[in-house]
């Protein structure tokens, strides 16, 4: 059985083994109910405006039994140095691209000196998140729409416990908590009237805490990758039994379920 995985940095980035990771708890909690052996393929989409128009053409060109669409914290919650500067001038686009440049490596972000800087001027600079909840919502949706076109293909979307609203105090707190909040508003009905499984849940108590994060604090560790994969194997589980379900009924009844097994939302 072939799984899209739908991620982001998370899945490849940072210090946790391959196997400790949630695309690999995931795979093997779905293998364990299938009784399949299972592929899983990542791609990190971007919501923005090609969104659907690239998650459709990953769906046709790799054929997967089942798009396990993971909503990225970073996407809405993360409050990027890099974007405030762009809205300072020429200067500041200078100042952003280099940044952008940088940032790019795990070990820089890593080192304790950019950890301190970074959080020093994201308090005194301030960032913006990637996109805005209604953004990434309108770009989801476009792609989720897209996705159910194929008959047989199961999508499950799952969100995450955790923010990446690490910076900034407990004002970039409550401002991660209220994106959030809007982002999966939106999205939960949306999954409703698609008969999609979905898990979108409120941040955990240790959300934004250091202790679950890798050396860089952009990225998370093996307990943020149990809660996750466990997350995210339910719900594949409950697509995989109702593709089942369907296959078993008589020729012309079957279609997608009415109602969506194991969801969630705030």
């Amino acid at each position: 059985m072939r799984i899209l995985r739908l991620g982001s940095s998370i899945d490849s980035e940072g210090e946790t083994p391959f196997e400790e990771r949630a695309a690999s708890l995931a795979g093997r909690i779905l293998a364990s109910a299938s009784g399949e052996q299972v592929e899983t393929i990542l791609r990190m989409p971007r919501p923005n405006e090609r969104m659907p128009e690239i998650v459709e053409g990953w769906v046709a060109e790799l054929k997967p039994e089942i798009v396990c669409f993971n909503i990225s914290s970073h996407w809405c919650e993360a409050e990027l140095i890099a974007l405030r500067l762009q809205r300072l001038g020429p200067i500041g686009r200078f100042l952003s691209r280099r940044l952008n440049s940088a940032t790019r490596s795990y070990d820089f972000n890593a080192s304790p000196l950019v950890r301190l800087s970074r959080s020093v001027a994201t308090r005194v600079v301030g960032g913006r998140p990637p996109f805005t909840p209604a953004e990434a919502a309108t770009a989801i949706e476009a792609s989720l729409r897209r996705v159910v076109r194929h008959e047989h293909v199961a999508v499950v979307v799952a969100g995450s416990p955790y923010s990446a609203a690490l910076e900034g105090g407990a004002a970039a707190r409550r401002r991660a908590m209220r994106r959030r909040a809007e982002l999966f508003g939106r999205l939960a009905p949306v999954c409703d009237s698609l008969h999609i499984p979905y898990d979108l849940p409120p941040h955990d108590a240790d959300a934004f805490a250091k202790a679950v994060r890798t050396r860089d604090r952009l990225h998370f560790g093996p307990e943020m990758h149990r809660r996750c994969g466990e997350l995210q194997g339910r719900l594949m589980v409950a697509a995989w039994q109702a593709a089942q379900v369907e296959t078993r009924m008589p020729s012309g009844q079957a279609g997608r379920p009415t109602s969506s097994p194991a969801c969630r939302g705030e």
